[in-house]
């Protein structure tokens, strides 16, 4: 289906399909929304000064909310006191209020289900980890939440960022060859090519470890770092 629109007696067909339009009012959390609570709003409500016992720097302390709940009700503009605090110019009190299309990005968020907003449990106020000090989860490949690839990868992170791709028409770059791979893993971490015995050494390795091996002799080399230092 095609947008139509009038231009006194012309009639114009637009070229792109109306689901793009949808695509561009879609917000995302990460992407989107916390960027802007940094930028505004985590003076006052970050992880080291949460007024009101309001944190706005991570999803899960957004989900949770303050000392009255939360602050954020999917699907409900009215009941969000965040949104009508940004909505009355409350928020931020002392910064200049956020522009017009900083709102409406709010305001599509919430409206539309504050998409990737963990769910909130009415009374759980224990201590929440930083994402940092998280113990590792191994995700597999065939896991229900990871993103299906039809292009072979190695990793399971792979997954996600064709997901991302795929969403903008775009795929993968085809893997590096050998060559390549040992020139920018020397100029990453040394700052200089890899020597004539170097390369040799490892383009002759036919052993599957062979990256990882290569990979960690540059790291334990006496000129890691040079190059940053």
């Amino acid at each position: 289906m095609r947008p139509i629109i009038y231009v006194g007696n012309i009639l114009l067909i637009l070229s792109f399909p109306i689901h793009i339009w949808a695509e561009d009012l879609s917000v995302n959390l990460n992407e989107d929304i916390l960027p802007l609570l940094k930028k505004h709003c985590t003076r006052c409500h970050g992880p080291l000064n949460a007024e009101g016992d309001l944190t706005l720097s991570d999803s899960r302390y957004i989900a949770r909310g303050d000392e009255q709940g939360p602050v954020v009700v999917p699907g409900d503009l009215k009941k969000s006191r965040l949104w009508v605090a940004i909505q009355e110019d409350e928020m931020p009190p002392e910064d200049e209020p956020l522009s017009v299309d900083e709102k409406n990005i709010f305001r599509r968020w919430i409206s539309t289900g504050a998409s990737g907003l963990p769910e909130y449990v009415e009374g759980d106020h224990s201590p929440i980890e930083h994402w940092a000090f998280s113990p590792l989860n191994s995700i597999k490949p065939s896991g229900d939440s990871v993103p299906p690839a039809k292009q072979s990868t190695r990793l399971s992170i792979d997954h996600f960022i064709i997901e991302k791709l795929k969403k903008k028409s775009l795929q993968l770059s085809e893997q590096a060859d050998r060559e390549t791979l040992i020139r920018r893993v020397a100029f990453d971490l040394t700052g200089l090519p890899p020597t004539m015995q170097q390369r040799l050494s490892y383009l002759e390795d036919d052993s599957p470890d062979a990256y990882q091996k290569m990979v960690d002799y540059y790291l334990a080399s006496q000129h890691y770092g040079e190059r940053w230092g």
